[in-house]
């Protein structure tokens, strides 16, 4: 009887309160999504060439660093890897340390790109300032 009466009357409360709750964390999550779309088209724009050539300067630094403090080259591992009667695990650890090498030498390549093209951006920042 009443105990059955209390709770139908609770139980529209309970679903407008839980509906409120999924409209606010919904209304939150969207809010937080476009401060992150506006976030990741601000660092898609440089701040300036002069910047980027000092970033990525710094990161080839970094990743020179890190291949020089490699006991093997990358063909000094592709050497190994083409002998016969590698154990399963060397085999497995060679292909990871020249997948590594290989992504690291491919940066390096597209760093020394961005910064070639950005010495011509250099050239055109001196003919404006002079």
């Amino acid at each position: 009887g009443a105990t059955d009466a209390a709770t139908e009357s609770a139980a529209p409360h309970a679903d407008l309160e839980e509906n409120d709750r999924l409209r606010n964390a919904l209304e939150e999550a969207s809010a937080r999504r476009e401060a992150v779309r506006r976030l990741s088209a601000a660092w898609r724009r440089p701040l300036s060439a002069k910047h980027e050539r000092a970033a990525l300067t710094h990161l080839l630094t970094l990743i020179d660093a890190e291949i020089a403090g490699q006991v093997t080259t990358l063909e000094d591992d592709q050497r190994l890897l083409s002998e016969a009667g590698l154990a399963p695990r060397m085999r497995a650890a060679l292909l990871y340390r020249i997948g590594r090498k290989a992504i690291l030498a491919k940066q390096v390549e597209l760093i020394h790109r961005a910064l070639d093209a950005l010495s011509l951006t250099k050239q055109d920042d001196e003919l404006h300032e002079a």
